[in-house]
């Protein structure tokens, strides 16, 4: 996960995964607040990364730190966070890993990506989605 000063959301967003990854891999970009004091609770993997404005490099440091390098992130299909979550599951799904969506009544992890929300990149991106993983959603 990268975080930066989510200190009223951490601890929730770690318990509900605890029992069901293998690894919690931390990456902070500069938190003021008290969540790397919470997350070293929960993962000993804490690595800090300078914000650069640049998700992509936040993203590749967490990923380089990761023991499940057999697991590429899509850059070839999608760029920033649209589908990031559900495109990288279905990529371990398809690759033989056990994967499950915790069935969840209350928002525990927000993505925040600027200010304005992009309706163009994202349903591009959902276009992506739904051709590349259709015989995954919808099988035969």
């Amino acid at each position: 996960m990268i975080v930066r000063d989510e200190e009223n959301t951490i601890a929730r967003c770690l318990e509900s995964v605890k029992n069901i990854v293998d690894e919690i891999i931390i990456v902070d970009t500069g938190s003021m607040d008290r969540t790397k004091e919470i997350v070293e609770k929960y993962a000993s993997n804490i690595y800090e990364f300078s914000w650069i404005d640049d998700f992509a490099a936040a993203r590749n440091f967490s990923f380089s730190k990761a023991t499940q390098h057999d697991i590429p992130w899509r850059e070839d299909l999608f760029q920033g966070f649209h589908f990031y979550d559900v495109s990288q599951s279905l990529e371990f799904q398809k690759a033989g890993y056990l994967i499950g969506i915790p069935n969840q009544a209350n928002l525990w992890c927000i993505h925040y990506n600027g200010d304005e929300f992009d309706a163009d990149t994202y349903e591009k991106y959902r276009k992506v989605f739904v051709e590349h993983y259709k015989d995954i959603l919808s099988p035969s």
